[in-house]
């Protein structure tokens, strides 16, 4: 993990890092150093450029990241040299529709972490609709991501849930608890076609 400074100085830490293209670096741990709106079109920019293009796993959780900086990250992910398996885009200020975009013509990763976005029911159901289409060349198969709440009166009495499907997931329980109400416990539309489509993916 390295902390390059924020804002700019920190978007342009795969130009520094380009020198090490051929040493076997293939994680990058850029989490909570304070991208924002200023570093993040910079670091996008250049790893659309194919700059560092061995990294496999790219960590950029709590950066103040939002859709509209995020462009070059779903031209970065559209391209066919794409080396990207793992993203971790948690604690950040990403919609459902960015990540859709950055879906659609994506074939490299597998693994996706967004938790604590405000992704909605309705955007998790676009990509889980998405996912089980014959014709999605996508290969995720692995995510994690914050169900969103009923109503802020049911988030104000409860705390939140995190649908979570990684390597380490051989089985699933979506039934109520003994101590779980049935609304707590029942999975949203969107959720359940989310969780669909990442299923399918991996068959």
């Amino acid at each position: 993990r390295i902390n390059p400074g924020q804002g700019t100085d920190g978007g342009r830490v795969l130009e520094l890092m380009q020198a090490c293209k051929s040493s076997g670096l293939r994680t990058l741990d850029l989490n909570g150093i304070g991208l924002g709106p200023r570093g993040s079109p910079q670091l996008f920019e250049n790893l659309h450029a194919g700059m560092c293009s061995n990294l496999t796993k790219l960590c950029l959780a709590a950066n103040s990241l939002a859709d509209s900086k995020l462009d070059h990250l779903v031209n970065a992910l559209s391209t066919d040299s794409c080396t990207l398996s793992a993203l971790d885009l948690s604690k950040n200020h990403v919609t459902g529709v960015l990540i859709f975009r950055a879906l659609a013509s994506n074939r490299s990763l597998t693994s996706l972490d967004l938790r604590d976005n405000p992704i909605t029911d309705e955007q998790m159901l676009r990509i889980g609709t998405f996912l089980q289409k014959e014709r999605c060349a996508c290969k995720l198969g692995f995510i994690s991501v914050t169900i969103p709440q009923h109503s802020a009166q049911h988030a104000a009495h409860h705390a939140s849930r995190t649908l979570v499907l990684n390597e380490g997931v051989s089985a699933l329980d979506l039934t109520a608890g003994h101590e779980a109400s049935s609304s707590e416990a029942e999975l949203e539309p969107g959720a359940f076609q989310l969780l669909a489509g990442v299923l399918k993916v991996r068959t």
